[in-house]
């Protein structure tokens, strides 16, 4: 499991390696681990499509979120929903193929392993803190 500042402390490495710029501050802005390979490609895609800056990226409801400026292109936001749909079969936390799982705080996409692993730990720390799951 990783936490949040590591997802943070990826995402401008591999912004910088492309030549990108971020609007938002880092702290809106995130990647889990297993996406980075889908980001990477996707990064690539926009830049051969004339995009060079990125207003966000982030997990929201389970899905990848990547905002691009209002005058990035079509072919750019097309190479967004591709780079989305991917996700989206993808577990977000190794990058084994997953699916969107309800049960814990929030929605994710996790493989079964990574949800058995979650689901386990927050039942453990319910447990720990006297309640029930």
């Amino acid at each position: 499991m990783t936490s949040e500042p590591e997802y943070i402390d990826r995402l401008g490495p591999l912004l910088g390696r492309h030549g990108f710029k971020i609007k938002m501050p880092f702290p809106l802005s995130e990647c889990p681990p297993g996406w980075l390979p889908i980001l990477d490609d996707l990064l690539v895609e926009l830049r051969r499509k004339g995009c060079r800056t990125v207003a966000q990226v982030k997990q929201k409801f389970g899905g990848l979120r990547v905002n691009l400026p209002l005058r990035a292109s079509s072919q750019a936001h097309a190479a967004v929903e591709k780079a989305v749909g991917r996700a989206a079969r993808t577990c977000e936390e190794c990058g084994r193929p997953g699916r969107p799982r309800e049960g814990l705080r929030w929605v994710q996409t996790l493989c079964a392993a990574c949800w058995k692993e979650k689901a386990a730990a927050r039942k453990a720390r319910a447990q720990r803190a006297g309640r029930r799951v």
